[in-house]
């Protein structure tokens, strides 16, 4: 029967499975076949509603990723910028790390930048940083764009800890000094290793 579903009709199936959290592992591996040969029909929602569904599930089908990277150049072009995130966190929590990814999605956050808020920037953030991947081009870019004074206490100690995982310097610091304010004058309880990481970031 699920040889018969549309491309739609699979992803609201994995999306029903990953809210219910239901796993099926024989099931959710027909989904990726068949997504696989559908990967054409797939909207920009539908594709990364699947793969961010697949990600939930730690399906890494190497396969099915492989695809979508040969579809994302025609994709992107209709991708809001939280797409394009997400599509990139989905691939940095079951560790695919592709070149071309990055090649694509770099871009297209540059070309959106004065768009993207500072949890669009925060998650883009976290995506690089899972993946081990010290993109110039996007710290640069996050440096200028993203501004540390509009950020909770929670997102300053995520922000400085993705930096320092990618020796970043650029924003490290400047986001220590914003949080080392905070403490001192909100008296905010912080645990001892976001302190810790704090410190290492002003010593980048």
């Amino acid at each position: 029967v699920i040889r018969d579903f549309t491309a739609r009709d699979l992803q609201m199936l994995i999306v029903a499975f990953a809210k219910a959290r239901h796993v099926d592992s024989e099931l959710l591996d027909s989904i990726s076949v068949q997504a696989q040969r559908r990967i054409a029909q797939f909207n920009s929602e539908s594709l990364v509603l699947m793969l961010r569904s697949m990600a939930f599930f730690s399906i890494k089908d190497d396969s099915l990723f492989t695809r979508v990277l040969v579809q994302l150049p025609r994709a992107i072009l209709t991708f809001r910028p939280s797409d394009a995130i997400a599509m990139l966190n989905a691939y940095a929590a079951v560790q695919v790390y592709s070149v071309a990814l990055i090649d694509l999605v770099t871009p297209f956050l540059l070309e959106k930048a004065p768009a993207l808020t500072p949890s669009d920037w925060l998650s883009a953030l976290r995506g690089y940083s899972a993946m081990g991947c010290k993109d110039a081009t996007f710290l640069s870019a996050m440096s200028v764009h993203l501004e540390a004074s509009k950020l909770s206490w929670s997102q300053l100690c995520s922000a400085i800890i993705d930096c320092s995982r990618l020796s970043f310097a650029g924003a490290s610091a400047s986001l220590a000094e914003v949080a080392l304010v905070r403490l001192v004058k909100d008296r905010v309880v912080c645990p001892v290793d976001a302190i810790a990481e704090m410190y290492s970031a002003l010593l980048l």
